[in-house]
């Protein structure tokens, strides 16, 4: 019974390992933002929305753009962010820290 009950523990934490905390999110935002110029920051932090609204699938740019789709979303303009992306990295292709803090808003899953 005790080893029973040892195996269901573990697979019960492993199970939780794989979800995200809620504030997981919101540390992510803070610390991929933090000292970036206004325009990255309004990026990422749209990227990471997007992420999380699709939960990092490819973004359905139908339902992205559809004068259905729930106002916030409309909002994100999730299919200008590839673009608004490539724009900045341009931009501050010389600024590693930008790139890196953009690379990883990209693998970011919520």
């Amino acid at each position: 019974m005790r080893g029973s009950q040892v195996a269901l523990i573990v697979l019960a934490m492993a199970g939780l390992a794989g979800t995200a905390r809620a504030g997981d999110y919101e540390d992510t935002v803070t610390e991929l933002t933090a000292n970036q110029p206004p325009a990255v920051a309004a990026v990422i932090q749209r990227r990471l929305a997007c992420n999380r609204w699709f939960h990092g699938t490819a973004y359905d740019l139908r339902l992205a753009a559809s004068p259905r789709a729930p106002f916030e979303l409309r909002r994100l303009q999730c299919q200008l962010v590839d673009g608004d992306e490539r724009l900045l990295r341009y931009r501050y292709r010389h600024a590693p820290d930008i790139r890196k803090a953009f690379d990883e808003a990209d693998k970011a899953v919520f």
